[in-house]
């Protein structure tokens, strides 16, 4: 095999080596390494001296066995052996591998250990030698539970950071993906990994958020959305102001955008920044569906937000301040369903809503089956029980049902329960003001949401500040092909997403 002679034999013929690569095998393994300076490139010199060898590889991408015995033990066997070392180029053939192939340039080498690829560096090679040992990853996969799909990928992150990270290259195999690592913790030490694409990430959000690992001084932290809380931009909110998901496609989606995403050994979530409050109300199948039914979905997922923190707080205010706003065909069974009532209607509603969420808390404690059978019976019972005893109307328990099944319609599982956390002091203001109440709290709500930032970038971008380019995936979503840029909150050095697409074909008449 050609490329697998000897120097000596090239300088005896007046052959080169070709002009991208050095002389030395050792020149051409720093060549590599500068050019993929990434934190997960990881190398194993078999042999510092003369002969020179070494190997570069990504861990999550290969098999490991393979790579030790059919790679790794039989090299350093050979160059042990002095005698056989000075041949050790000649016998690079023979190693059990599944493919041996020469690496012509440095971009080649790149793209060939993205792909799973390991490369050999050793003396008396004309060129370095690409071993395939590519192993897809194979956690124990199972549906996400939080963010469920009826269509599209079923796979979700695991406990094991290089697995997660072989998730993401499997869908990103690019040498731009790059990674840093982080420590965190004094005590518990756990491996952060930082992650974004060179090249389209904007470089601020990279020092940002790295800085803000760098400067975390604490004992230790256990997973990756207790880390968050340590490192967002604010803590008083009580809105997620970073995305956090189980779904590796998300993830992988995110990164394209130019947002920049942290991965925790032990934590089988991923983490995205910046993130904007309608983010929390998209999800994956929004773009496996069809663009009109993805945006019906979305206004459903919106309304159920309005519907969850309002409709309890709605029926507190018409029944304290505003019965003249109920139809006068309605007025006479509304009443009736709330004379045997002794309670104010906010007290009505409060204990309502806090039995409501305690069988939710219980129902997510227990075993899932069980757990399951306690919320649908319990929910049952105790509204009908509460509706004959007197203690609550029938209305209220229709109107607090909707707002509990309206709180499971946003695909983020942190941003439902903030959702579930504003319906309470709405329920206050309404008590106190009725309406005005309502939308005295709307509008500090408004105002809370302006003021909050995601790793310095607005937080309701692109409603405030308007930019009307980014609205085509907001509120709703347009056909994929117009989708041709990325957001502009993410900044992103390369703003063109979509290059160019089929043109539709021409049907000729009948």
């Amino acid at each position: 095999m050609w490329f697998f002679r000897r120097r000596q034999h090239d300088s005896a013929t007046g052959s080169s080596s070709g002009p991208s690569w050095p002389s030395h095998a050792e020149d051409q393994y720093r060549l590599v390494r500068q050019a993929f300076p990434t934190s997960d490139l990881t190398s194993r010199i078999v042999s510092p001296r003369a002969p020179f060898c070494a190997v570069l590889y990504l861990p999550a991408l290969v098999e490991a066995k393979e790579l030790e015995q059919a790679l790794l033990q039989p090299l350093a066997r050979l160059l042990s052996d002095s005698r056989l070392a000075t041949q050790a180029a000649d016998r690079i053939p023979c190693l059990a591998v599944r493919d041996l192939e020469p690496v012509p340039s440095v971009e080649e080498a790149r793209t060939r250990l993205v792909d799973g690829w390991a490369i050999l560096f050793l003396d008396g090679l004309r060129t370095p030698v690409a071993a395939h040992l590519y192993q897809a990853p194979q956690p124990n996969v199972a549906p996400s539970e939080i963010e469920g799909l009826t269509i599209g990928v079923q796979e979700s992150f695991v406990e094991s950071l290089e697995t997660n990270l072989g998730l993401l290259r499997k869908r990103i195999r690019s040498p731009q993906l790059r990674t840093a690592d982080f420590l965190i913790g004094r005590i518990s030490r756990i491996p952060v990994r930082l992650l974004w694409i060179e090249g389209i990430a904007d470089p601020d959000y990279v020092q940002a958020l790295s800085q803000r690992l760098t400067e975390l001084d604490l004992d230790g932290v256990i997973d990756l959305p207790t880390l968050a809380q340590y490192i967002e931009d604010s803590s008083w909110t009580p809105f997620p102001l970073f995305l956090i998901t189980p779904r590796p496609d998300v993830l992988a989606q995110g990164l394209l955008e130019g947002k920049v995403a942290l991965l925790m050994e032990g934590s089988p979530v991923g983490l995205l920044a910046p993130a904007r409050f309608l983010d929390f109300f998209q999800s994956r199948e929004d773009y496996t569906n069809r663009w009109l039914s993805a945006s019906l979905l979305r206004f459903l997922r919106l309304t159920g937000f309005w519907a969850s923190t309002s409709l309890t707080a709605m029926y507190i205010a018409v029944t304290s301040w505003h019965y003249q706003m109920i139809p006068p065909d309605l007025l006479i069974p509304f009443m009736e369903s709330r004379e045997k009532v002794p309670f104010h209607p906010f007290f009505e509603a409060l204990l309502l809503e806090v039995t409501v969420e305690l069988l939710r808390e219980a129902g997510s404690r227990l075993p899932s089956k069980v757990g399951q059978t306690i919320g649908i019976v319990g929910g049952i019972v105790i509204g009908q029980a509460a509706v004959q005893a007197g203690l609550t109307s029938n209305i209220l328990v229709i109107i607090v049902a909707m707002g509990t099944i309206a709180s499971f319609v946003a695909p983020n599982y942190t941003m439902a329960n903030a959702m579930r956390a504003m319906r309470f002091p709405m329920m206050v203001c309404a008590a106190l003001w009725g309406a005005f109440g309502i939308a005295f709290f709307t509008c500090l709500l408004v105002i809370h949401l302006i003021r909050q930032r995601s790793l310095g970038a607005p937080f309701l971008s692109p409603l405030l500040p308007f930019r009307l380019t980014d609205w085509g995936d907001t509120l709703w979503r347009f056909p994929l092909p117009l989708l041709r840029r990325r957001p502009s909150v993410n900044r992103a050095q390369q703003d063109q997403a979509v290059h160019r697409t089929p043109p539709p074909p021409r049907r000729p008449w009948p």
